[in-house]
C-alpha cells in the first residue's frame, strides 16, 4: 500500500491494511510516521525494485479492479476523475 501527499510532500508504505513508518516492521506504534517527507516540488513515478538473488512477486493495482482495503481518510485512488 502506498499513500503519497505531495501537498504535505510525505509518502506513506503500508502492507495488508496495516500502515508503517517505512522500516519495513509495519509498527502500529508509529501509523503516522512518513517514510520521506520533503517531496514537494518533485516529479514522483511509480516505481518497484527488488533486490538480487531473492525471489518477490509483485502485484500492482493501480485502479482496474476494486481496492482490498480502503484509502486513508483524506486519501483517493489515483485516476483521471480524482485528479
Amino acid at each position: 500500500m502506498c499513500a503519497l501527499d505531495m501537498d504535505t510532500g510525505s509518502i506513506y508504505w503500508g502492507k495488508n491494511g496495516q500502515w508503517g513508518n517505512g522500516s519495513g516492521s509495519f509498527n502500529q506504534s508509529t501509523p503516522n510516521t512518513a517514510a520521506f517527507t520533503n517531496l514537494s516540488g518533485y516529479t514522483v513515478s511509480p516505481a518497484f525494485a527488488q533486490g538480487g538473488g531473492t525471489s518477490i512477486s509483485w502485484s500492482v493495482n493501480y485502479g482496474q479492479q476494486p481496492f482490498v482495503y480502503t484509502p486513508p481518510s483524506g486519501y483517493v485512488a489515483l485516476n483521471t476523475y480524482n485528479m
